[in-house]
């Protein structure tokens, strides 16, 4: 039976951030599981119910550091990683599952790995060139890859949607703020949200 979220938290770090967070949406590994190994490692972080076999993390980069590697093909097997050098690819090996790992920076930016069995499936950008400060259109991102690993194949249309609109193109003013895409993407395939409920 799953319980509100689970906290094995043994320490709290404030997210000194503005608008800035990651999270990781699993599928294949319940609640209770979860939060049991996470304590087992020593790790801290909101673990939500299991519901329709996906258990959402939240708030994990400002808990344990970096929370992507930069630079990996989609196709790669990524490499033997501890929790801490790398959440989602670990968490996605240890219990042979899919993991969404989701980054919002400066509330600007909204990124996606997505990663089966420690193997990067997918990758996505909605500001590649952020950094740089010139325009550039979203890039990466299966629409039909995404959907399918959550069981959501009839919304692959609206998540190409979701995905394909830019912040800085003036007729695609949708998204101001990364944290509307994110919210977007997830109700689209009936995932836990940055909004969905705490404990």
């Amino acid at each position: 039976m799953n319980r509100p979220f689970l906290f094995a938290r043994l320490a709290q770090q404030e997210n000194d951030v503005a608008n800035s967070y990651a999270d990781m949406t699993i599928r294949g590994s319940s609640q209770l599981e979860l939060a049991t190994y996470l304590a087992e490692i020593g790790r801290v972080f909101d673990v939500s119910p299991t519901e329709n076999g996906v258990t959402a993390l939240f708030d994990v980069v400002y808990r344990i550091g970096p929370f992507f590697w930069h630079g990996w093909r989609v196709g790669t097997f990524m490499p033997e990683s501890s929790f801490v050098e790398h959440p989602s690819a670990h968490l996605s090996r240890h219990f042979d599952c899919v993991v969404l790992a989701v980054a919002v920076t400066d509330g600007n930016v909204f990124e996606y790995q997505l990663i089966r069995s420690g193997w990067l499936l997918d990758d996505y950008n909605s500001y590649p060139a952020y950094e740089e400060d010139y325009f550039a259109p979203p890039i990466g991102g299966n629409a039909e890859l995404l959907c399918a690993m959550f069981g959501a194949e009839e919304a692959v249309e609206r998540v190409e949607d979701v995905l394909r609109y830019s912040e800085n193109e003036p007729s695609k003013r949708r998204y101001r703020q990364a944290e509307d895409r994110h919210s977007d993407l997830m109700a689209v395939l009936g995932l836990p949200g940055p909004n969905a409920p705490r404990a």
